[in-house]
């Protein structure tokens, strides 16, 4: 007897459709692979931070102790070696930063000509030599100066680095992945990355405690791993919803060349940018391009801070970037799901919508609670608030992909990427200057907040944009019962209506 799927089950792939060509299939792969990088840059992450600062402090007594043989004690409490550190790692994310804006946008481009496969492997290959290099570098000293690290973030120029390959990700799943799901698609690839997160912060902490260096050494194994496996990631740029391709128009044959392309590219952002007023989501791109990095630089900020702050240990702050890892993947494996079951009924947009307004009142309550802690409890009570707005990334980009047309994907996901690289390098200099300036306020856990005033300050903005923000998709992006939906779910002026209550339905937060 046959049977008809479940409601809420995928559909099934075409019969004739290949396995390399099934969404499922694709995602998992890009998942594993996210896993395996994510798994190597976490595992190099802290204790990266935890090599400058032993070696700095060793250059401090004039490499008269070892770095091995000084205590995080001798070196986190030194207020002049922490200030050094600072100021050591703003420089590097500046250089790393203008690198990879330098090629980002022709990356993103060269993506939509050469392939998603082919770059995105060009950027796992670019951060496996950044990561070897500096590891090789550090190695060297007092050979060769510390500073001489900075030099292994030209690597970056091959590939564009984290932020276009984290693009990439989204882009591939957009590419094979059905409306009803990609949101789905997103979050399982999300949570491999903070399954990755927490296993390498946990990894990395226990290692620290045996080893400054065999951390680093082992993430360099799993950087390895992922460029092996992003080999067999079917190329996706050709893949773009081919079914329904199939039955309404032939696939767009792809510029000659790259320079073409990137004029194809500037064009469609130009054509792009006049509509996204139209569609209500221009308030929408501050969350897009910058929670991300700002998420990113508070975290790495927090790291540096917490040992002078609480007097905590480099292996501690791992244990807490698990806590928040473990934090993200319950949201995105537990309560989004549940809260998407409950609001299954809202059309998709109206339901992506009202849980990134949640999920944003949590980022902006959580860093507030991190500025002001006056302990390390608290400052864990305020992270484990701010992980609980983990969605946010991927809602967003699920309700820019429902309202924006096909042919502007490629060109608004590379301009995110790129939004998102200037962002870090403007938070992670305004955040590292704020730090100094605490450092040099003597370092107390007041002065050692100003960070994440800044933050919150953002976050508090980004979350205001977002509540003004009234995406609507264009009629033949949706169906008409979605459309009739949608407009009945809409107050006077396009806002959310209130329930019986005088609740916003987004009460119902992610």
């Amino acid at each position: 007897m046959e049977t008809s799927p479940r409601p809420n089950s995928p559909p099934p792939p075409h019969p004739g459709t290949p396995l390399s060509r099934r969404p499922g299939y694709v995602v998992a792969l890009l998942t594993l692979t996210s896993f395996l990088v994510e798994m190597g840059l976490t595992l190099n992450e802290v204790p990266s931070v935890s090599v400058v600062t032993a070696l700095i402090c060793s250059r401090y007594y004039n490499y008269e102790v070892p770095a091995e043989q000084l205590t995080e004690q001798e070196c986190t409490q030194n207020t002049q070696v922490v200030e050094e550190v600072n100021r050591f790692l703003m420089i590097n994310t500046i250089i790393s930063s203008i690198l990879t804006l330098l090629v980002a946008l022709a990356f993103a481009a060269a993506a939509d000509v050469y392939g998603r496969k082919r770059i995105f492997s060009f950027c796992i290959l670019g951060m496996l030599l950044s990561n070897a290099l500096s590891v090789l570098f550090a190695r060297l000293v007092p050979s060769v100066s510390v500073e001489s690290i900075w030099w292994a973030n030209v690597a970056v120029l091959l590939g564009g680095g984290f932020r276009v390959a984290e693009a990439l990700v989204f882009t591939m799943i957009t590419d094979v992945a059905d409306e009803r799901w990609r949101t789905t698609w997103f979050q399982i690839a999300i949570c491999g990355i903070l399954l990755a997160e927490i296993l390498g912060s946990l990894l990395s902490g226990f290692l620290l405690g045996e080893s400054l260096w065999l951390p680093m050494y082992l993430g360099l194994v799993f950087l390895a791993a992922g460029q092996t496996l992003a080999f067999f990631i079917p190329e996706t740029l050709h893949m773009r919803h081919l079914e329904q391709h199939r039955q309404h128009s032939p696939l767009a044959t792809p510029p000659t060349s790259l320079s073409t392309h990137i004029r194809s590219i500037w064009h469609s952002i130009k054509t792009a940018i006049p509509s996204l007023p139209h569609s209500g989501i221009l308030p929408l791109l501050p969350a897009a391009s910058l929670v991300i990095p700002l998420g990113t630089t508070a975290m790495f900020t927090m790291i540096q801070a917490l040992p002078t702050r609480y007097a905590t240990t480099f292996a501690q702050s791992s244990q807490y970037e698990a806590l928040r890892g473990g934090t993200n993947l319950a949201v995105l494996l537990i309560i989004l799901p549940l809260l998407s079951y409950h609001l299954r009924h809202h059309p998709i947009l109206r339901r992506d919508a009202l849980l990134n307004l949640g999920s944003s009142l949590f980022l902006v309550a959580g860093m507030l609670v991190i500025a002001a802690a006056p302990n390390l409890a608290a400052a864990l009570v305020g992270l484990v608030l701010f992980s609980l707005g983990a969605g946010v990334p991927a809602l967003v980009r699920s309700i820019i992909a429902q309202v924006v047309d096909r042919a502007h994907w490629g060109a608004l996901f590379g301009v995110l990427a790129v939004l998102e690289q200037l962002g870090g390098l403007v938070f992670s200099l305004v955040m590292a200057a704020l730090l100094q300036r605490g450092l040099a306020e003597g370092g107390g856990g007041g002065s050692l907040g100003y960070p994440f005033w800044f933050a919150f300050a953002v976050l508090v903005i980004v979350c205001a944009c977002s509540w003004f923000a009234r995406p609507r998709a264009p009629a033949g992006m949706m169906g008409e019962e979605d459309a009739v939906e949608l407009t009945r779910a809409r107050g006077p002026g396009g806002g959310v209506e209130r329930g019986a209550d005088g609740v916003d339905s987004a009460a119902s937060r992610e």
